[in-house]
C-alpha cells in the first residue's frame, strides 16, 4: 500500500475510535436525559404518535426505581 493510503486508513480508524470512545463516555448522560424524558411523558399523560402504552409503562417503571 501506499504511505497515503496507510493515512487514510489510519485517519478514518482514528475518527470512529473517537466517535466511539465519546459516545461511550456521554452515554450516562443521555441515559439521563431519557430518564428524565419518560418522567415528563408520564407527568404530562402522554399517550402520543406511535408510542406504545406497555413500553411506556415500562420505561416509566425503570425511571422511577
Amino acid at each position: 500500500m501506499s504511505f497515503v493510503t496507510i493515512l487514510m486508513v489510519g485517519g478514518w480508524s482514528a475518527t470512529i475510535g473517537m466517535i466511539g470512545f465519546c459516545a461511550l463516555k456521554e452515554s450516562g448522560k443521555l441515559a439521563g436525559m431519557r430518564r428524565r424524558l419518560v418522567l415528563w411523558l408520564d407527568s404530562t399523560a402522554y399517550t402520543g404518535a406511535g408510542l406504545p402504552e406497555d413500553g411506556l409503562r415500562r420505561d416509566v417503571a425503570r425511571a422511577r426505581g
